[in-house]
């Protein structure tokens, strides 16, 4: 019984080699961005002019303009069904009508075989082939109408969650559209301001660098610039004014569209931290 070890046991032996990693990946971050400043220390000493100050929270009123038309669609879009929810219902669409051309293909079987039933001659016997042909499609007729309830009804919910996704489209359609362009204007014009401000090796706000360091590192640049961006398009969008933390304050946690893009990102920083 000696050499058991118990759930509980194996948490307090686990515990601290993830406090170690944690340590670990801490130092790691650290060394990194102090490895930045270096490089970007040198960089600015052999630049002719001082560091200059990166302004992504002093935005003008075109940023804030574009930020808040990609919000307004944004919250239209949220309502919209996703492609995989459009397929889904409409399969159920599809299924009720290949079950309704069953239905009609059944029927007209049945009244051919009665038709040909009633036309024998007075007395004769009725074939043995159209007998058991006619008692299968009978058979199936009972199957079909059985599963029918629950194709109709799936179908006629379908229909009228598609109508009503239709009918959404055609009455936001140009607000979701606007919302789109602005925020790939947003999303472009902040890249820019992001892009030259570590080519000029200007200087970021506190929030920034204290995360994000003053260079990308060579191996993720991609990364580290997409997410970099929509932190600035988010504390531009909820205006964030947090000189320390980039994402500001929390939202509630309910489905709002700001909280969902905020656990998004901060999963996104954790990640890149």
């Amino acid at each position: 019984m000696d050499d058991v070890v118990s759930t509980n046991d194996l948490r307090r032996v686990e515990s601290p080699q993830q406090r170690l990693a944690a340590d670990v990946a801490g130092h790691a971050r650290a060394l990194r961005l102090i490895d930045q400043k270096l490089d970007w220390l040198i960089r600015a000493e052999l630049s002719p002019d001082p560091p200059r100050e990166c302004e992504l929270d002093d935005v003008d009123g075109t940023l804030a303009e574009l930020a808040a038309t990609a919000e307004h669609g944004e919250r239209f879009k949220r309502h919209l069904l996703d492609s995989y929810a459009r397929q889904r219902l409409q399969a159920d669409v599809d299924d009720y009508q290949q079950w309704s051309a069953k239905l009609d293909d059944r029927y007209a079987t049945a009244v051919a075989l009665s038709e040909a039933v009633a036309a024998a001659p007075a007395g004769a016997a009725t074939p043995m082939r159209v007998a058991a042909e006619f008692r299968t499609v009978r058979d199936e007729l009972v199957a079909l109408e059985r599963d029918g309830i629950e194709l109709t009804e799936r179908a006629e919910s379908a229909r009228r969650q598609l109508d009503a996704d239709e009918l959404a489209q055609r009455e936001h359609g140009a607000a979701i559209a606007a919302g789109e362009h602005a925020w790939r204007e947003l999303v472009e014009r902040l890249r820019g301001t992001i892009t030259a401000a570590v080519d000029d090796c200007a200087l970021f706000p506190a929030w920034f660098s204290d995360h994000f360091g003053l260079l990308p590192p060579s191996d993720a640049t991609g990364t580290w610039l997409h997410l970099a961006t929509e932190i600035a398009a988010y504390r531009i969008t909820y205006g964030v004014t947090s000189r320390r933390v980039p994402l500001g304050d929390p939202p509630p946690s309910d489905a709002s569209r700001r909280s969902t893009w905020h656990g998004q990102l901060a999963a996104a920083l954790q990640k890149l931290d």
